[in-house]
């Protein structure tokens, strides 16, 4: 989801996701996550990221304050910690970072095209990645809200999103302008998990 806010007089976007397991599945691998980031709409990218992870019984609460100052003309200044209390610990991000949310808003903002490689810059849990994504081709891809033409995006990513995993991302986002997502599948440990498009307003 996405709505407008503010944060320390700023004005943004809060983008949110979660993840949850639902029937059986909860019994071989329970899954309850919670990601929001605060993505700014004068310079597009995040001021502060959290997220909550409980998978598998594994809690992880992780938050991060992004994009603070600029260090050089690589780098600029990230804080993150694991737990509210505990103090901040200084890390070095690239500049205009995104984080394990944002980066699937961000590239909808790209010229995408078939055969297209764009890199975006991310930090996640104390590490800074240069994630990889590919225009691999054009389709019609049918959802319950209807039929889309898309292009499909190969996204290759050495981070956790909003599930905990490392591993490819593919993505069908419509052609022109917005490229709404209309089908995601991503690896998860017992298999993966896809989403579809069932409703546009």
């Amino acid at each position: 989801s996405a709505k407008q806010g503010y944060y320390k007089n700023k004005k943004i976007v809060i983008f949110r996701a979660k993840a949850r397991s639902s029937g059986w599945i909860s019994f071989l691998y329970y899954v309850n996550n919670d990601t929001r980031s605060f993505f700014s709409l004068k310079h597009f990218y995040p001021l502060y990221s959290e997220t909550s992870r409980n998978e598998a019984g594994n809690k992880v609460v992780l938050m991060e304050k992004l994009n603070i100052k600029k260090y050089n003309d690589i780098y600029s200044v990230a804080l993150m910690k694991h737990k509210a209390g505990s103090p901040w610990k200084r890390y070095l991000s690239f500049r205009n970072t995104q984080d394990g949310l944002s980066d699937l808003y961000y590239i909808r903002m790209l010229n995408l095209k078939k055969g297209g490689k764009y890199y975006v810059p991310v930090f996640n849990d104390k590490k800074r990645y240069l994630a990889l994504v590919r225009g691999m081709g054009y389709y019609i891809v049918k959802t319950p809200a209807g039929n889309f033409n898309c292009i499909k995006l190969k996204i290759y990513s050495k981070f956790n999103g909003v599930f905990s995993h490392k591993g490819n991302i593919e993505v069908y986002v419509t052609r022109g302008d917005g490229h709404i997502p209309v089908y995601m599948e991503t690896s998860v440990a017992i298999g993966y998990v896809s989403a579809i498009l069932v409703k546009k307003e």
